[in-house]
This record gives C-alpha cells, sequence and structure tokens, in this order.
C-alpha cells in the first residue's frame, strides 16, 4: 500500500508538469492544426472539408416539364484512397458512396439519391481526378441541399476509433436557388464545363470546381432558356468581368426561332492572370423584351497544386503562415484566388526579387518536406503539425540540440528545468517537475543562438517592428516514452 501511494504522489506530479504550461507555451499550443470546421456553406460552388474531399455544384435550368437542378460532385485525384483488391487482377482502386438529399426550405423531403461507384488509382493522373453527376425535379424557390460522400475503403484513426470500422467522410450542406421567370421567360444560370481529354464540344462534363486555367485555357459554359412558344429567336450575350471590367467578351449571338435555348458559350481566358472572375449572361428573344441577366462565379489557376490537391491539403500549407482570421478568408477562396493570394504572399517576402526563384518559399517548402518526414506520428499527424515539425518550420535548424533518451544523473528533466529557471528570464510558469525520485522522461532541448532566424510567416513590413534575439530555447518532452514530443517550454 506505501509503494502504491507513492507511485501515485510521483503520477500526479507527473500529470502537473505534462498540464502546466507557461503563458508563451500557450500561445505556441494554439497554433496546432485543429480539425476541419463546419463552416456554412458558402455560395456555390461548396467544398466539403475532411477526407475525403470534394467539390459540389449545383446549376438550375428550364425545361419543357419545368426545372431540372443537375447536382456534380468532383473528386480531385489525391482526396481518397486506392486500396488493391487481392481477390481479383483490378489495379488498385478506391470505392465510395455518395448520398445526396434534397428537401424544400421548411425542411420536407423532396427527394434523395444513394449511389456507390469506384475511382481506380489511373483516373488520378487526370485533371479532373472523378465527376458525379445526379439530376433532381425542382420548382421555383429555395430548396436545401445535403450531401455526404464516404470513402469505403479507409478508416479513420485515433484512440477514439481503435476497434472500430469507422469509414473517412465529409459533409456539406446549404441552400440553393432555383430561379425564378423574368420578362416571361425562364432563363437557368450559367453550368461551367470541362471538355474531356477526348476532346470535342459533344463530350463536355459539368466543371463543379468552376476551375480554368491551365488543363482548360478557354471558358466553356451552356445557356439554358425557356420560352411560352417558338415564334422567335433567341439571343444571349456572354462576357468574363472581373472588378467591374469586362476582360473577356463573345459578342452576340442569335438562334432560329425556337421555344428552348441551348447554347455553349466559349471565352478565351489564356491572358487572364489567376484569381476570381465573374461570368455574366444576358439572354433575350429579338423583338421580344428585355434581356435577363445571370451571373456566375469561377476562378483561373495556372499551377498544378490547384488542379491536382485536395483542398485541405492546400489549407494545411498556409496552417503555419497565416492568422486564424486570415485562413477562414483562406479558405473560402475559390483555387484560382487561394493560387492569386499566395502569389502575393510569397512576392512580399522575395528577398531577391532580380531572379526567377522565390528563396523565402522555397526555403519554407523545404522545412515542410523535411518536418513531414521527420516528425510524424505513425502516420496520425503530419510531421509540420507537431510541436517540433512547427518549431522547426518557422525557425529552420537549431543551432544546438541537447538530446537525452534515458536522462540519468545531473540530465534528468528536473535538473534541466532548474537550471533554466535560474538562468533564463521567461518564468517556467506552473511547470512542475520535482516527482519523487527525478523525472527521467526522454527530452530534447533545441537553442536558436546568435541572430535568431525571423519566423517565416512574419510580413517583411514588421521586421523592423521585432525584437532581435540572440537566443531562443524550446524544451520539448516525450511524456508517454512513445517518441511523440510535446512543447513544454519556450522563451519565445
Amino acid at each position: 500500500m506505501v509503494a502504491r501511494r507513492w507511485r501515485g504522489v510521483v503520477l500526479f506530479a507527473v500529470v502537473l508538469a505534462c498540464a502546466a504550461l507557461s503563458p508563451a507555451m500557450a500561445a505556441q499550443k494554439a497554433s496546432a492544426k485543429p480539425p476541419p470546421k463546419a463552416r456554412p456553406a458558402t455560395p456555390l460552388p461548396w467544398r466539403a472539408e475532411g477526407r475525403p474531399s470534394y467539390t459540389l455544384d449545383a446549376v438550375a435550368y428550364p425545361d419543357s416539364s419545368g426545372w431540372q437542378l443537375t447536382v456534380s460532385v468532383r473528386i480531385p485525384p489525391d482526396a481518397v484512397k486506392f486500396v488493391a483488391d487481392e481477390d481479383t487482377a483490378h489495379a488498385a482502386q478506391a470505392r465510395l458512396r455518395l448520398q445526396l438529399k434534397l428537401s424544400n426550405q421548411y425542411g420536407a423531403k423532396l427527394h434523395e439519391s444513394k449511389q456507390e461507384f469506384t475511382m481506380e488509382a489511373k483516373d488520378s493522373t487526370a485533371s479532373f481526378g472523378q465527376v458525379v453527376v445526379t439530376r433532381f425535379p425542382v420548382k421555383p424557390g429555395r430548396v436545401q441541399l445535403w450531401a455526404k460522400l464516404q470513402d469505403l475503403k479507409s478508416r479513420k484513426r485515433g484512440i477514439a476509433y481503435i476497434g472500430r470500422k469507422v469509414n473517412e467522410e465529409a459533409q456539406v450542406e446549404g441552400g440553393i436557388d432555383v430561379p425564378e421567370e423574368e420578362a416571361g421567360l425562364r432563363v437557368g444560370n450559367p453550368e461551367f464545363l470541362w471538355i474531356t481529354p477526348a476532346g470535342g464540344l459533344d463530350e463536355m462534363l459539368p466543371n463543379p470546381e468552376r476551375l480554368f486555367g491551365l488543363f482548360a485555357t478557354t471558358l466553356h459554359a451552356r445557356i439554358h432558356g425557356e420560352a411560352p412558344d417558338d415564334s422567335l429567336p433567341w439571343r444571349w450575350r456572354a462576357r468574363v468581368v472581373r472588378a467591374g471590367q469586362t476582360v473577356a467578351e463573345q459578342r452576340d449571338s442569335t438562334t432560329a426561332p425556337s421555344r428552348a435555348l441551348d447554347a455553349i458559350a466559349g471565352l478565351d481566358l489564356s491572358t487572364l492572370p489567376a484569381g476570381g472572375y465573374d461570368l455574366e449572361v444576358q439572354a433575350w428573344r429579338v423583338g421580344g423584351g428585355a434581356p435577363v441577366l445571370r451571373r456566375g462565379h469561377f476562378s483561373i489557376a495556372w499551377q498544378l497544386g490547384a488542379w491536382r490537391r485536395s483542398p485541405r491539403d492546400v489549407e494545411d500549407d498556409v496552417h503555419l503562415l497565416l492568422s486564424e482570421q486570415e485562413e477562414d478568408k483562406f479558405a473560402d477562396l475559390e483555387p484560382g484566388e487561394q493560387e492569386d493570394y499566395m502569389e502575393q504572399f510569397w512576392k512580399r517576402r522575395d528577398q531577391t526579387t532580380g531572379t526567377a526563384a522565390n528563396e523565402w518559399k522555397a526555403t519554407f517548402e523545404e522545412r515542410v518536406a523535411f518536418a513531414n518526414e521527420h516528425f510524424g506520428y505513425k502516420g496520425m499527424e503530419k510531421g509540420m503539425f507537431t510541436d517540433m515539425g512547427r518549431v522547426y518550420v518557422r525557425y529552420g535548424p537549431p543551432s544546438d540540440i541537447q538530446k537525452e533518451v534515458i536522462p540519468a544523473g545531473d540530465e534528468t528533466l528536473v535538473q534541466v528545468v532548474q537550471q533554466i529557471a535560474a538562468t533564463e528570464d521567461i518564468p517556467i510558469g506552473n511547470l512542475k517537475v520535482d516527482a519523487f525520485g527525478g523525472d527521467q522522461r526522454p527530452y530534447e532541448i533545441w537553442t536558436y543562438e546568435n541572430v535568431v532566424p525571423i519566423p517565416i510567416e512574419v510580413d517583411p513590413e514588421r521586421v523592423s517592428d521585432l525584437r532581435r534575439r540572440e537566443k531562443v530555447l524550446f524544451l520539448f518532452v516525450d511524456d508517454q516514452g512513445y517518441g511523440h514530443f510535446t512543447l513544454r517550454y519556450s522563451t519565445e
């Protein structure tokens, strides 16, 4: 009983050592990568966060029977898990389940759909990934759409899922407005399209990302309209607008007399920079009244990452660079807008503007790659988001590392913390390590001396405001003995 009681005292002291952090450490801890937020759906298209990530777009268009809602879902190439089937000769595949539910604005269910499909690894070599299309009949007004995509060959990881088989999944939900009749005409919103690799205007698929540029230098969009009769021709005009100015325009086009309008607009985007744009479409009947205006927002991106990577991975890269408010704003941007945002971010930090390369950006990418390779924890967390990884990405390699795997004698954690408390200006706060019998947890002390590097995320305009330091120290402790080091003290 006495031995057990002393063990309890030691354990309690160790728990205090783990739980109590200095004010500086608390601020550092807040920057660890959080789980995906459940943000309200922004205007279309919607991006579902988590794994598997996907993009959903929905376009309502009229036909002879009323209105149809086309829901298209794009799964980017690296958003799912490909697993080889040992029982067959098939190549590695992903198996997915997509569920859609459509309800009215009061919550009454209108339609639902569930479908399972496979995606082969070879599909990931195409810029499109895979696009799945579902159609529902709808009426004018507001409808509510809920979507869930499950990766049936994946498993959630973590302590909460030990012994349980829970698939990775991502959900998104929001409202969609089906247009009302205007000027006696029913005109749908423009439907953005991709030309398939096979080519030809008759081989198109919906473009849920509303993304153009690298693999699609021409914007293609379908324009739908429906009139009461077929006595008059249709006329339509399309133009691309940015910041209130027309940057690309297709002149008026006139059809033969017809009840229905089904036209394809094509506008050259090859000279336009990355960023967000609006497509404005006007449709009317010759001699039949005022034009009906419809708009759709889209983006242009020229970097491969904007096309091939999942939105979650793109957001991961900027987590250590942006403030919480900036990161939330970034997550709501379209791929081309994100590309433009980061181009401006790194341009402001380019230390050698006369060269083609941006050395500061290259340094960041090298540090992220190193952190992910050396500080990841059993595949459950990217190395850049561990405490060691985060410090490495921000400051680079330390000037000195003191590493103790089996501390003993004067090198136990107790003695080290006492030395820190005696020599450093930053108090250790409530960090207690005076456990009975000493503290033999493994630890590392990273020291940056002489001229401490400027954290990589700092805006150059604020560099002059920073107090240049000659020394910064970080203490990491392996609490459980599994090689997972946690930041317990910092003089930052």
